[in-house]
């Protein structure tokens, strides 16, 4: 009986050191755990900010966009038109037939001067984003930039409702699908694409198709794609800060189709239904 309640007596011994050895670990890794978890709301607030500074840049980057646009509309355009309007008025003044000739050189290289200013203002901003929305731009694009140039047909279905996006939404999708058409241009080796815009439950989506050779969509994590690895992680990087998704289906020979995802915005002209 002594020799057995001594043998309780050291395991009861025993057990209280390694009970406060067992509560001490415990205050450490609960202390760890909740530095953890402040770790990781403090990376998550980083996140969101990171994520609204890069809209607000966005937002900012095309207001100077249309700042410039609209200064050399109002200021270099407007002057270079009055100058052609005094240099036609000056040629109908002069008999001289080599100072006309002369007149007529200077009336030339101002008129390029014009058109180089539109081209530059179109490239700039596009006013038609502003005033008739997503699928106007998109096709005025198309119409002035892909067709005169090029072989490749587009065809541009808008079946997405414009009082659903808000502005951010707009420009960042506009940017999306002009990077998007370049890389099927410069790489894609088709000769037809399609752009669809739809309306899907509390989204917007828009889907690049193309009937050219294909990729391996896995390339593009290395950045490594020759269809433009780089610019479709540049792509994804805007839609992740606007909360949207992209999904790439492509395969050697078969096209490729894009589709890009954007939920609504809360600001968005309209109410949100």
């Amino acid at each position: 009986v002594l020799a057995r309640v001594r043998t309780h007596l050291s395991l009861h011994n025993m057990q209280l050191p390694l009970k406060e050895l067992v509560a001490e670990r415990t205050k450490e890794l609960e202390a760890e755990v909740a530095e953890r978890k402040r770790t990781e709301r403090t990376l998550l607030d980083h996140q969101q900010r990171l994520k609204a500074l890069a809209a607000e840049l966005t937002v900012a980057e095309e207001r100077e966009r249309r700042r410039i646009a609209t200064d050399l509309h109002d200021n270099v355009g407007q002057n270079l038109a009055l100058a052609l309007l005094q240099l036609a008025a000056a040629g109908s003044a002069i008999d001289d037939a080599a100072v006309q000739d002369q007149l007529e050189e200077i009336a030339e290289i101002l008129s390029s001067a014009v058109r180089d200013i539109h081209e530059l203002m179109f490239e700039l901003s596009s006013l038609t984003l502003e005033t008739l929305g997503l699928g106007a731009a998109i096709i005025e694009w198309v119409e002035h930039k892909i067709k005169p140039q090029y072989g490749l047909v587009v065809d541009v279905v808008d079946k997405h409702d414009r009082g659903r996006i808000g502005h951010l939404q707009r420009v960042i999708m506009f940017r999306n699908v002009r990077e998007l058409l370049t890389n099927v241009l410069k790489h894609a080796q088709a000769d037809k694409a399609t752009v669809l815009l739809e309306q899907e439950e509390g989204a917007i989506r828009v889907t690049v198709n193309d009937n050219g050779i294909g990729f391996n969509p896995e390339h593009m994590q290395r950045n490594v794609s020759p269809n433009g690895g780089l610019g479709l992680f540049s792509i994804e990087e805007r839609l992740s800060d606007l909360d949207g998704s992209l999904v790439i289906e492509s395969k050697a020979h078969h096209g490729t189709k894009i589709i890009m995802t954007v939920p609504h915005s809360e600001t968005a002209e309209g109410p949100a239904r």
